[in-house]
């Protein structure tokens, strides 16, 4: 479901390693990244404040050597999709992630 990170991480690396050779599109796994006409106040909004403020801009793909760099923040929504048609395999990231820790 579409939400913002904790309020404590300042920035998210997230970077992916699948473990098949070939990544399908259809096996999704892919990161989804909204825009949003108001701020989230908490982690995750309820679903009348989802359909009514979020749109679908863009899209990190579940592949080799994709990844994303982001602020967190109250506009940064995201959303991972389940990996689907491999359900041998587990959709493998690396997060790295900066903490404000005062």
């Amino acid at each position: 479901r579409p939400h913002v990170d904790n309020k404590d991480k300042l920035i998210v690396i997230l970077l992916y390693f699948p473990e098949t050779d070939e990544c399908k599109e259809e096996d999704h796994g892919e990161l989804l990244l909204y825009n949003t006409k108001n701020p989230y106040t908490q982690t995750y909004m309820d679903i009348k404040f989802i359909k009514n403020n979020l749109e679908i801009v863009d899209k990190i793909s579940y592949d080799h050597n994709h990844g994303i760099i982001f602020q967190n923040g109250e506009y940064s929504v995201h959303a991972p999709k389940s990996l689907i048609n491999n359900n041998k395999n587990n959709r493998r990231f690396v997060n790295i992630v900066f903490i404000n820790n005062c």
